[in-house]
């Protein structure tokens, strides 16, 4: 049951970096519970699911983006998970490239029988990743870039 259930947050993850690759702020609202807090490091915390949708179409306002996300960690216990994640980041904006490394800390929670995201929060990085064994994880197929591969 356990890797059924991390494959299901994989999967969620795979369509959230869809929803923000193709700048869906109605998608990517649809991800989270209804009392979801988003946390980013250059913004203020945003309560509440009609609040990610305004963030999310604030991003979207902005330019293209084109985001690679890689999963270091999923851990299940019961009706809550957490995932340790990093991305890399470029967006077109004013004709400009703009790039960012990021670290992800997102909690989730079922809702109505489907997982869905309750806390996400991140910071600018330089690939500060984790180099034990532990987190080194294959995801072939999900969509989402591997980090590291099995050993």
């Amino acid at each position: 049951m356990d890797k059924i259930e991390k494959q299901e947050i994989v999967n969620l993850l795979v369509i959230y970096k869809f929803a923000l690759n193709s700048g869906n702020a109605k998608l990517a609202q649809s991800l989270f519970t209804k009392n979801s807090v988003f946390m980013p490091s250059e913004g203020v915390t945003v309560f509440g699911i009609e609040e990610i949708y305004n963030v999310h179409k604030g991003f979207f306002s902005k330019g293209k983006l084109d985001i690679e996300i890689y999963i270091e960690e999923v851990e299940v216990d019961n009706e809550m998970a957490f995932a340790v994640t990093s991305s890399e980041n470029s967006s077109l904006e004013n004709d400009l490239i703009f790039s960012n490394d990021y670290r992800e800390l997102i909690v989730f929670e079922k809702e109505n029988g489907a997982w869905r995201i309750a806390r996400f929060m991140y910071n600018k990085s330089k690939h500060n990743h984790l180099e034990t064994s532990r987190f080194r994880k294959t995801l072939k197929n999900s969509g989402v870039t591997p980090r590291y591969e099995a050993i």
